[in-house]
């Protein structure tokens, strides 16, 4: 009698091959996973960072004398009507809440002006230390920094999960 071999495979072979199919994917699913909740708090701050840098261009395309100085978290209009922004976020368009706030400030600046005395240096002319001095400087009201903070939170009430990102300018009133 001759023997006919039958070519294929057998279920064990099946079976063993599906499980270490299996046992090499759950280290593939976990990094997947890992990845995918990386990019989620990428997002998270990418939109933290675009939504601070246009609330804070919005607030410098104000006037310089029409908003004060102080903190705000609403919406803010000019007299005319014609330029708003609103501070507030909450949760509009996103999946996760933003909270947005913006800060001015006014500024002094500080600097020094050198001084040459030249009664002085006609007399002492090798010696510059005696005809020389620096004249502090200080201008008020002519400066503001305008300070916007964007916080959000990656899981609802866990604190050390809170986020933010902060940016700030300084505008100069120049039609003093």
């Amino acid at each position: 009698m001759s023997k006919i071999r039958k070519t294929g495979m057998t279920l064990n072979e099946i079976l063993l091959a599906v499980v270490i199919l299996a046992l090499a994917f759950i280290p593939i699913i976990g990094v997947i996973s890992s990845s995918m909740r990386t990019t989620d708090k990428d997002d998270h701050i990418i939109k933290g960072i675009s939504l601070c840098q246009e609330k804070l261009s919005a607030a410098l395309q104000f006037p310089y004398d029409k908003i004060p100085e102080g903190t705000y978290n609403t919406e803010l209009t000019n007299d005319n009507g014609d330029l708003s922004i609103n501070i507030k976020l909450g949760n509009e368009n996103f999946r996760i809440p933003y909270y947005s706030e913006l800060t001015v400030t006014n500024e002094t600046i500080k600097y020094q002006v050198p001084m040459c005395d030249f009664t002085k240096r006609a007399k002492e002319p090798d010696n510059p230390s005696s005809w020389m001095t620096l004249k502090k400087v200080e201008i008020k009201n002519m400066v503001k920094r305008y300070t916007v903070t964007v916080r959000w939170s990656e899981k609802e009430g866990d604190p050390r999960e809170q986020r933010f990102y902060t940016l700030s300018a300084l505008k100069a009133n120049v039609r003093r």
